[in-house]
Formats: structure tokens, sequence, C-alpha cells
């Protein structure tokens, strides 16, 4: 456990906004507890990369912390979901 993960809670990391939110509903309908916490960070676009030079932008995202009881439900909708 980190020093930011809630009490209880585990972190699974961090995502953008519109992959938490599609989680997030798998989530909700299987009753797994959770909270979030979201925020920005910058990071290097790799879209504006010209002979070396760096070009940042700010990206938000969520993180997602997860009930400890609620983890084996929790990583069964995470592995369906990453079914190739």
């Amino acid at each position: 456990m980190t020093p930011k993960e809630p009490d209880g809670f585990r972190s699974y990391g961090k995502c953008g906004p519109i992959a938490a939110d599609r989680l997030l509903k798998k989530f909700e309908a299987a009753g797994v507890r959770f909270q979030i916490k979201s925020g920005h960070r910058r990071v290097i676009d790799d879209a504006y990369m010209v002979f070396g030079a760096e070009y940042y932008v700010t990206r938000d995202f969520i993180e997602i912390f997860v009930n400890n009881d609620d983890d084996e439900k929790a990583l069964k909708i995470l592995n369906e979901d990453w079914k190739v």
C-alpha cells in the first residue's frame, strides 16, 4: 500500500477520463466499491516532437482505488476487459 491510498483501498492505477468512465460503470454494475482521485500531469506529446524538440501538454487522469474486499470482483472485470 502506498501512503496516498485511502485506508482499506488499493490503487488500480491511473487512466484517462473516457477509459475510467467505461470501467467505473462496470464496477458500479457489479457492486464494486471504489474511490477516485482526479488530477492533471504534464507529458511530452510525441505528435509534436520535431528534430528533438519536446512539446509538453497537460493531460487529465483519474486514479481508481478499489475496496480491498472487492478486489476479486474488480480483477475479474479487468481481466474480461483486456481479453484479446
